[in-house]
């Protein structure tokens, strides 16, 4: 019994991970999307990075909530949920950051240095989203 358990929340933490991450790619694409037509607009580097981060936020805690969380009951009140993931988005992204800027700071310039960097950042901000995303704002 326990063992069926166990192996149904395996496969349901696997299947979420999955989602998650398809909901990240839609997410980058969102954000280069509008990133790119704002500055094609004429748009402040800086206040398009942000506008293009935002409209990410929002699509991606739109798939989150409704494809990838969905089984979760949710019953606090939208906007408090939508600030929660934009915490925690937050906070993976400056995570992103910091792994990448390690990366680049501690190993020695060579080719597949800044692909690496990106990499490593990456996967350290999808980690950290994915978690905060499960057990704190789609949290049963």
């Amino acid at each position: 019994m326990m063992s069926e358990f166990t192996s149904r929340a395996r496969r349901l933490l696997q299947q979420q991970h999955w989602r998650f991450a398809a909901a990240g790619v839609v997410g980058l694409l969102v954000d280069m999307a509008l990133l790119g037509l704002l500055l094609q607009l004429a748009c402040n580097p800086y206040l398009a990075r942000l506008a293009a981060f935002l409209g990410a936020v929002c699509a991606t805690w739109l798939l989150n909530r409704h494809f990838t969380f969905a089984a979760v009951p949710h019953g606090k009140p939208l906007w408090l949920e939508w600030l929660q993931y934009l915490l925690a988005m937050s906070g993976g992204g400056l995570l992103n950051l910091a792994a990448s800027g390690a990366v680049l700071y501690f190993c020695r310039p060579a080719w597949w240095l800044a692909p690496a960097a990106v990499v490593a950042g990456s996967l350290a901000g999808m980690l950290f989203n994915f978690c905060a995303a499960k057990w704190w704002v789609f949290r049963a």
